[in-house]
């Protein structure tokens, strides 16, 4: 058995195109597959309301462009969601199925990069591409109606095509150019975080000393974005800076890269400990030895760079940084540790990294079907235990006027109240005349003698109630 394990990781056969196009569409499957399971058993937390909100195919791209400027840092993202609500119709269901098919495609992807710039070797592209359809963060992230999956899906696309750049036959191509071009203006236009691997080029190109049309193209890429997005950063920088944002704050303990960042990605310390540190073996050996090319190169430098600006902003400014952010790296960390540590190691590293496999699976197996998911609100869980329909519910969230709209926004479109003819509208010390239910995010209203609850439920983050009047 152990005979027939080494023999597989020798393994030295490569796959070709042909096969491969049968292999992407069955890694698209099984991630779409793995990242739809309990799809919407949870309901949209405050972030994804914003999302919901100004997405919302029933108004203008203008509108939708003004309520981007006051709530949201990008708008790129937006509207093509709008889009896919016109099409596909308007409730919460849809728009993370958006977010599944997007994030289904990060493993694609980064298998197509293995594929055209490190190796076609079948082994190696089998656990690059598994790594990433089982990586539970990137399956959270893909369940979640934010950017962050459509974020990194772009950001590997530019990735790859900037990757051409090594080969001599792209470098002279007038077309490679003008598609950089747009790549990274439509990078730029769904993240600001965009200039850090955009940056990671430039340091890479400085490094190889190639042509000087590169950097043209990068720094128009950039011009171009700040002209047509001018008023929404101006707009952001205000917010940014006389505003109250959460953001985690970075601290710097011994252990700070596990905490906020690898304990995050991969799932656990532990595990976390393992991807940790045959990375840095990796990058170390490739120092030591002098064997670095032009991948791996722009993938240090993208990783390395992705921590290291965001912390100077942190120290210097304030905290900008959360792990979603800079998603991309997941996908990075795991193509340079296969293209490293397993592709020119010895069978004590590769059976090391098929045992980190083995731990990211349980690790994910327990994550998705065994561990309680109860960190966001449970609407419909709430509405399906008293089997509503046909009602008119007031909501009394008790937060500020705007939030309130987010939230009473995303009630009637969601698509268990479109089926059952639910209404939500705002409680405003309203008086009834006949028993009528009512919504809130409390245990009670202050006027709780004249209510009852009739249904409860209680997460770790929130808790929900349903109350009637006692007329």
């Amino acid at each position: 058995m152990l005979n027939k394990i080494n023999i597989f990781l020798r393994n030295d056969q490569k796959i070709n195109s042909n096969n491969l196009k049968i292999y992407l569409l069955f890694i698209f499957i099984l991630s779409f597959l793995v990242r739809l399971y309990d799809l919407n058993y949870e309901g949209y937390w405050f972030d994804e309301l914003f999302t919901f909100y100004v997405s919302d195919p029933n108004i203008s791209f203008y509108e939708s462009y003004i309520r981007i400027i006051d709530t949201e840092n990008n708008n790129f993202y937006q509207f093509i969601l709008k889009i896919f609500f016109l099409i596909f119709g308007y409730n919460d269901f849809n728009g993370r199925l958006f977010v599944v098919i997007t994030g289904s495609l990060i493993p694609v992807v980064s298998t197509i990069i293995y594929y055209n710039h490190i190796s076609k070797n079948k082994i190696e592209i089998l656990l690059v591409s598994s790594f990433l359809i089982i990586n539970y963060f990137l399956i959270v992230q893909s369940q979640e109606l934010r950017a962050g999956s459509f974020l990194c899906l772009i950001a590997l696309i530019n990735i790859n095509h900037f990757l051409k750049f090594d080969d001599f036959n792209y470098e002279k191509d007038n077309k490679f150019y003008i598609n950089l071009f747009f790549i990274n203006i439509l990078s730029l236009l769904i993240s600001i975080f965009s200039l850090i691997f955009i940056f990671s080029q430039i340091l890479t190109y400085i490094y190889f000393r190639k042509k000087n049309s590169f950097l043209f193209v990068i720094f128009l890429s950039i011009i171009i974005f700040v002209l047509i997005n001018i008023e929404q950063i101006v707009s952001q920088y205000n917010i940014f800076k006389y505003g109250d944002i959460y953001v985690r704050d970075i601290e710097y303990e011994k252990n700070f890269f596990l905490i906020y960042y690898f304990q995050y990605y991969f799932g656990s310390i532990i595990i976390s400990f393992f991807y940790l540190f045959i990375f840095f073996l990796s990058v170390f050996k490739k120092v030591k030895y002098k064997k670095y090319n032009f991948v791996n190169v722009y993938i240090f430098a993208t990783v390395i760079i992705s921590y290291i600006i965001p912390i100077i902003f942190n120290e210097l400014v304030k905290p900008i940084l959360q792990a979603k952010y800079i998603i991309y790296v997941v996908p990075l960390i795991i193509i340079f540790i296969i293209s490293n540590s397993f592709k020119n190691g010895g069978l004590i590293t590769k059976y090391s990294i098929l045992f980190i496999f083995f731990l990211t699976i349980l690790n994910s197996s327990y994550q998705i079907f065994i561990s309680d998911k109860n960190n966001k609100p449970m609407y419909k869980i709430l509405f399906e235990k008293l089997n509503l329909k046909n009602e008119i519910i007031y909501v009394n969230a008790k937060l500020d006027n705007f939030h309130d709209k987010l939230l009473i926004n995303y009630l009637n479109n969601m698509k268990y109240s479109k089926k059952n003819n639910l209404q939500f509208k705002l409680y405003n010390n309203n008086k009834f005349k006949e028993n009528i239910y009512f919504f809130c995010n409390d245990d009670f209203f202050k006027e709780k003698e004249k209510f009852k609850v009739v249904e409860s439920f209680k997460g770790n983050k929130f808790q929900l109630c349903l109350t009637k009047t006692l007329f």
